[in-house]
């Protein structure tokens, strides 16, 4: 009769171990994992020096652009020797901007996924100001 009883607690222990740990593996599956995106740092370089050489050659005006830095999938930026105080500052930035875009759709960087870099293109001034 003690043999029996032992055997139910014993039976019921070993139930409720195995159901707890299925349900915890399950929570467990179930929560959202971060999600790490391992970069190819030979692809990161090769595209930024593709992109910045692109837009160097293509804005070619190395009187006015001075830097230009890429952000891997995030942004550009085109650093100019303009003055804020410029009158036509707001206009040449818009200008260069414009120019930018246009390299970035052109068939020599159909290679390379732009749409992170289309709406994070930014001018600076002289003093490292955005200006547009």
């Amino acid at each position: 009769m003690i043999q029996g009883k032992l055997m139910i607690i014993g039976i019921s222990i070993f139930l409720i171990i195995g159901i707890s740990l299925f349900f915890f593996n399950q929570k467990a599956q179930n929560d959202p994992q971060p999600i790490i995106e391992e970069v190819n740092t030979d692809n990161a370089r090769k595209e930024n020096a593709l992109l910045i050489i692109s837009i160097t050659d293509g804005l070619n005006n190395p009187a006015e652009i001075g830097d230009i830095l890429v952000n891997y999938q995030e942004s550009i930026t085109v650093h100019t020797i303009l003055d804020g105080t410029e009158s036509n500052i707001k206009t040449r930035s818009k200008e260069i901007e414009t120019k930018v875009k246009s390299i970035l759709t052109s068939d020599e960087l159909k290679s390379i996924d732009i749409t992170p870099y289309m709406n994070t293109i930014k001018v600076v001034d002289k003093s490292g100001d955005v200006i547009n």
